[in-house]
């Protein structure tokens, strides 16, 4: 009986330092001149999550400076407000992945 408890209690502490492991955040470093989406705060429920998109014009780090591309207003932001913009081509028509 002791030997069932030792072992489930080994197992349950792996299981808990696999999961610690598993949750580490892998921060994404963004570079002058990235395309990113701005994630809006204040937004209703049928709204989109995200805008953009946005290039990286000045790094202060933790904030990140940006420009919406076309316009010429540039605003500062938390980088955890930001992600990674990826378009999807096809043909000569360029769809936008901000959702």
């Amino acid at each position: 009986m002791q030997n069932c408890h030792k072992i489930a209690k080994e197992r349950l502490i792996q299981f808990k330092e696999n999961q610690r492991e598993k949750t580490k955040a892998n921060p994404v470093k963004f570079k002058v001149n990235d395309l990113v989406l701005l994630r809006i705060e204040a937004r209703h429920k049928l709204e989109p999550l995200w805008k953009g998109p946005y290039e990286v014009k000045m790094m202060k780090e933790p904030n990140a400076i940006i420009q919406e591309v076309g316009k010429r207003k540039h605003q500062e932001v938390h980088t955890n407000r930001l992600k990674p913009y990826f378009s999807s081509v096809s043909g000569n028509e360029t769809k936008h992945e901000g959702t």
